[in-house]
């Protein structure tokens, strides 16, 4: 039965998919967080406070008022940054074509500093400024 062997394989690559991005997502999750912590040491030397807080999956930068939470799912397959006042910022970890584990934002791959800059920016930079209180266009 054709079907019934096209439709098994797939499976069976959907189940290993699924298992690699799982036994991967924690040294990626990790990954990410030091390029995250590169933007912070950045903004630090320019003057800006942004404190890192948190436990090894799920971490908080504070910004003056604002919060941002970058979490590892449940699932481990993907890495939801959360900003308070914003969208959040989903990355999804998915094995790629050449056998690795990726983030993926909006179905493109990013690499870290990427996935950081989209992270980072707009809490850094958007919205209302935690250090004035005029607005910053």
């Amino acid at each position: 039965m054709e079907w019934f062997d096209q439709r098994y394989s797939q499976f069976l690559k959907e189940h290993n998919d699924r298992t690699t991005v799982a036994q991967n997502a924690e040294d990626i999750y990790a990954a990410l967080w030091a390029a995250i912590m590169e933007v912070v040491r950045a903004a630090h030397d320019r003057g800006m406070q942004i404190q890192p807080n948190g436990f090894p999956l799920h971490h908080t930068l504070l910004m003056g008022k604002r919060l941002l939470r970058i979490n590892l799912s449940e699932d481990k397959h993907c890495i939801l940054a959360s900003p308070g006042d914003s969208r959040e910022v989903p990355l999804c970890l998915a094995v790629c074509e050449d056998g690795s584990v990726c983030l993926k934002h909006n179905g493109f791959t990013v690499n870290y500093a990427q996935a950081a800059q989209k992270i980072m920016e707009p809490f850094i930079f958007g919205g209302e400024s935690p250090y004035a209180v005029a607005k910053i266009s």
